[in-house]
């Protein structure tokens, strides 16, 4: 595909990367469409930084001062590539890398569905040897019509519409991107892109799968995950839910109010003092947030959140 006057900015946040970045960045430089890539590096304690600007000298460095997390990070590098009139912005994680061909074939099958916002390839594990745990749930009949017949009658498709797929590997086109914006800083690290998706299609934009594209990520794995764990993430799951702008906040709230009351019941009644700590919690410092989000949600139905286009 010869598309030389596309510009495409690859942006990449680090946070202590070096078991990965090497792999990474190399798969980007040996892309068969041209792009500029931009690390921002969150602070990193391990060497990320002086290895990138030592061995990829073709690579914007941006180094934060503090940790800004994933989605504030990344923000960085997409209003770099809005200030440079960029055509696509391609997001990849530290602990990922692509085939040569990869955003060649994305920036192909957005061209032939510009209705696409976003669109991902397919997601193996990081060797190659399987699909990725967490893409493997997404692909299902319910949020990827299609997709699963297909690749067992290899008979697929050159794109997929899929509910939502996580920011590993994100294609984003420059009208989504002018449209949308960049991702909502009350999300630090996790729920972030289930946000951002919520609204690309808030805007009438569609999100794909690219069966033809891949990407090998490290991923999730099967048992028990920090999402179980961390009290933050579970705080960033309810705040999911409240910003969801398809959505009244009103109704949100009291389909939350609902849900909470029910798991104070449940842990009350069967002495789950552990459960009843954390639910209250997720109750108090939502509805303390509750403003914040209400705030949020009112940027979010504006073109260009967050990006101060």
């Amino acid at each position: 595909m010869n598309t030389p006057e596309l510009k495409i900015y690859a942006i990449i946040v680090t946070y202590n990367g070096m078991h990965w970045i090497d792999k990474c960045l190399q798969s980007i430089r040996q892309s068969t469409i041209p792009v500029h890539t931009v690390v921002i590096d969150n602070l990193s304690t391990d060497e990320t930084g002086k290895y990138v600007i030592a061995n990829y000298p073709e690579v914007e460095f941006i180094q934060s001062n503090i940790n800004l997390g994933f989605g504030k990070g990344n923000n960085l590098g997409l209003r770099k590539a809005i200030n440079n009139n960029a055509d696509y912005v391609f997001l990849l994680n530290q602990d990922a890398w692509i085939e040569p061909d990869t955003i060649e074939k994305l920036v192909a099958a957005h061209k032939a569905n510009p209705e696409f916002g976003v669109i991902s390839p397919f997601h193996y594990n990081y060797n190659k040897t399987e699909i990725e745990y967490y893409f493997s749930t997404i692909i299902n009949p319910f949020d990827c019509p299609g997709f699963l017949n297909d690749m067992f009658f290899d008979k697929f498709k050159p794109i997929y519409e899929i509910k939502f797929v996580h920011a590993a590997c994100w294609l984003i086109s420059k009208d989504c991107l002018h449209v949308v914006g960049g991702f909502d800083p009350i999300f630090h690290l996790y729920s972030e892109d289930n946000d951002y998706i919520n609204r690309v299609k808030y805007f009438k934009f569609k999100v794909g799968v690219c069966p033809e594209a891949f990407v090998m990520h490290k991923g999730t794995h099967k048992g028990l995950t920090e999402i179980d764990t961390n009290f933050n993430i579970k705080l960033n799951l309810v705040h999911l839910h409240l910003k969801n702008i398809d959505y009244k906040l009103s109704g949100l709230f009291l389909t939350n109010l609902k849900g909470i009351t029910d798991r104070i019941t449940s842990a009350i009644l069967y002495r789950k003092l552990t459960d009843l700590n954390i639910v209250v919690k997720l109750f108090y410092f939502s509805f303390r947030n509750l403003y914040k989000i209400y705030k949020a949600r009112k940027i979010c139905k504006k073109k260009g959140a967050y990006l101060n286009i």
